[in-house]
């Protein structure tokens, strides 16, 4: 009887770069229209098809929530159709909250689904029956959960998500036995979980991590000279994430050493110019040159790194990096049980925020550098964490050193 319609507003797009969702119907007409309260990201959107791409964070439950305030959005319209009324969009508002605070009443009643709060049940109930120092294990797990999604319920935790979660703590430089162990503390949460009522999918009961896995990503110097002629508008989402990744690429700086940066932290030493930022590892300043590359990026945005989330930043990134033509065949490797599952993919899918830094590092070996001054630049524990972190093979090291040996 209504055509409920979603209009994504780009025009108030926020620095995080999501633009906020409404649901809109033409009613006697007029449009009107109601707020969604969920905000994307513009490349997350198909206007044509009226739906969310999948890989929109939490994009179950904001497609929930779309289909339930579809519902209330068409028993207000049909409401004020009776009453013969053409109504604004803040009565017909008004009219949902009317139709909706009895159920969020119920609502609060009902237990909370998701893995990280559960943590703290988990170690209640446990108390009396394990150690403190073995308890104390599982906050390393909980902290990464939280790291990666707070709203993750059990029921969401399929196969696809526990992939989806490895990746994201090999992508935080944790040693393959150190996500084994997270993998099965995780495991030991679940159980509890599921005696306590949740419904907890299979996959998790015969999920493994072997430490085989794709391997460390990286752009070429043909890649990354690609990535740079894509050019987006000034000002667009698109564009913030291109400057982010691009100073990452020339300076190996975290997301979070970015952040906040402005031309105070920018200054010439000895007629080279350098940044002076503080070091998400140890806390303190510390003082890097910058290259003429680099240079040339902060001018463009006037010395200041604009602000992005990280989800919307590498959204925005992949879709640079498919525009570019970064689509090498990239071969992806998971476990399942016995099972092993090979997935060969376009290499712009699996970019993430380690591949600006890891570009960095391999650009910086490819050009004359030594792993010993990348390892202090990365500030990285030892030298086999940096070989790892940029996938540098004794073959890339013999190349590297050819010649140097018949020197000694």
């Amino acid at each position: 009887m209504y055509e409920i319609k979603l209009f994504l507003d780009q025009s108030k797009i926020n620095k995080k770069g999501l633009a906020p969702l409404s649901l809109t119907s033409q009613f006697k007409g007029r449009t009107v229209k109601i707020s969604a309260g969920i905000s994307i990201a513009p490349a997350h959107f198909n206007v044509d098809h009226q739906s969310l791409h999948p890989k929109t964070p939490n994009v179950v439950l904001m497609r929930d929530r779309i289909q339930e305030l579809t519902k209330q959005f068409t028993s207000a319209l049909a409401y004020f159709d009776k009453l013969g009324m053409v109504p604004t969009n803040t009565e017909i508002t008004n009219r949902i909250q009317q139709q909706v605070e009895p159920e969020q009443a119920a609502v609060k009643t009902k237990r909370d689904e998701r893995i990280v709060p559960f943590f703290a049940e988990f170690k209640r109930i446990s108390a009396k029956r394990r150690k403190p120092s073995y308890l104390r294990t599982f906050n390393q797990v909980e902290g990464h959960l939280k790291n990666f999604s707070t709203s993750l319920t059990w029921a969401m935790l399929t196969e696809k998500k526990l992939d989806e979660y490895t990746d994201f703590l090999v992508d935080n430089e944790l040693s393959n036995a150190t996500i084994h162990n997270h993998i099965k503390n995780l495991k030991v949460v679940a159980g509890e979980a599921r005696k306590q009522g949740f419904v907890v999918p299979d996959a998790i009961d015969n999920y493994t991590y072997k430490g085989e896995r794709t391997r460390p990503i990286s752009l070429t110097k043909a890649e990354l000279d690609a990535l740079i002629q894509t050019k987006p508008a000034i000002g667009s989402g698109m564009w913030k994430a291109y400057v982010r990744w691009l100073f990452r690429c020339y300076t190996s700086l975290r997301i979070s050493e970015c952040d906040g940066l402005s031309a105070k932290n920018f200054h010439k030493e000895g007629g080279e110019w350098v940044v002076r930022y503080t070091s998400a590892k140890t806390g303190k300043e510390n003082i890097l040159p910058i290259s003429t590359p680099c240079v040339d990026i902060l001018e463009s945005c006037g010395w200041r790194i604009p602000a992005m989330s990280r989800q919307g930043e590498s959204d925005y990134m992949k879709e640079l990096c498919r525009q570019a033509g970064i689509n090498t065949p990239i071969v992806k490797v998971r476990h399942s049980g016995i099972n092993r599952v090979e997935e060969t993919i376009e290499k712009w899918k699996v970019v993430s925020s380690h591949t600006a830094r890891r570009t960095f590092g391999k650009r910086f070996i490819e050009e004359g550098g030594s792993l010993f001054d990348l390892q202090i630049i990365y500030q990285h524990d030892s030298i086999k964490t940096t070989a790892d972190y940029i996938d540098m093979t004794i073959t890339d090291l013999l190349k590297n050193s050819k010649g140097i040996m018949n020197r000694i």
